[in-house]
């Protein structure tokens, strides 16, 4: 993770990996209780994720160019990139 000494958050990190407790709880619930027919596989949901990762548009698990929390853009399987990356 790309933090200091001085908790700066990770400009470069999803949820999944910060230590942003509530937020990434909320966010990881909301993912589980979408239906099979509503969520990406699991393939589909770390392919996406590993794009946003290389993505310049990604900040503290969001996505400047939307505003949206990536994790949850990528869990569902009807959404796309908005740069259409995936």
């Amino acid at each position: 993770m790309e933090q200091t000494a001085n908790t700066r958050e990770c400009k470069r990190c999803l949820l999944a990996e910060m230590n942003s407790g509530k937020e990434k709880e909320i966010v990881y619930r909301y993912i589980e209780e979408l239906s099979k027919k509503e969520r990406a596989t699991n393939e589909q949901f770390q392919e996406r994720l590993t794009i946003c990762k290389a993505c310049k548009w990604l900040n503290a698990a969001t996505c400047d160019a939307c505003g949206c929390f990536v994790e949850v853009r990528a869990a569902v399987k009807k959404n796309k990139c908005p740069y259409k990356k995936w």
